[in-house]
C-alpha cells in the first residue's frame, strides 16, 4: 500500500476498440481481469476503482512513484487479447492526474457510473466487470482499496 503523504492519483483509460481487442464473452473479461490482477500486484499501486466495458478499461488508481505507474502503463498498453496468436497491437492508454480531492472523486465517480452512462445496466453495482460490483463479491477479483487508505 501507498503512503497517504507523497501518493499522486491518476485515472486510466485503455482504449480496447482502437487495438481491436474488445471483450465479447465472459471468459475475455475474466482472462483480462486475471492480467490486470498480475499487473497491479507486480507493482506498488493501489487500485481505487475499475471498469471494464466492451471498448475500454477505466482505472483509478494510487501511486507512490511515478516510475511504477509508467511501468504498469507500459505493461497495460502491452496486453495481449485472450484467445489471439497473432501478435498484439499496443493498446492506447490515456492517464489524467488528479491535482484535486475534488478531481479524485470525480475520476472515481466517472469509472464507476461508466456502464450506466453507456446503457448497459442501469445499476452500476449490476455490471460485473467493475469496482463497484466488486465491492458486493464476498471473493474479490482485484486487490481494491479505498480512497485514502
Amino acid at each position: 500500500p501507498t503512503s497517504r503523504a507523497s501518493t499522486r492519483y491518476f485515472r486510466l483509460t485503455a482504449c480496447l476498440v482502437a487495438a481491436d481487442v474488445q471483450p465479447v464473452r465472459t471468459a475475455h473479461y475474466r482472462s483480462l481481469l486475471r492480467r490486470l490482477d498480475e499487473h497491479l500486484r507486480a507493482l506498488p499501486l493501489d487500485l481505487l476503482a475499475y471498469c471494464l466495458v466492451p471498448h475500454a478499461l477505466h482505472l483509478v488508481l494510487a501511486a507512490r512513484e511515478r516510475q511504477a505507474l509508467d511501468a504498469f502503463v507500459a505493461r497495460v498498453a502491452g496486453t495481449r487479447y485472450p484467445g489471439r496468436r497473432e501478435p498484439a497491437r499496443r493498446l492506447p492508454v490515456v492517464v489524467r492526474h488528479a491535482r484535486s480531492g475534488r478531481e479524485l472523486i470525480g475520476h472515481c465517480a466517472f469509472v464507476e457510473r461508466r456502464p450506466v452512462a453507456l446503457g448497459l445496466v442501469r445499476q452500476a453495482q449490476d455490471w460485473p466487470w467493475s469496482s463497484v460490483a466488486e465491492r458486493f463479491r464476498l471473493e474479490a477479483r482485484l486487490p481494491l482499496r479505498p480512497a485514502g487508505c
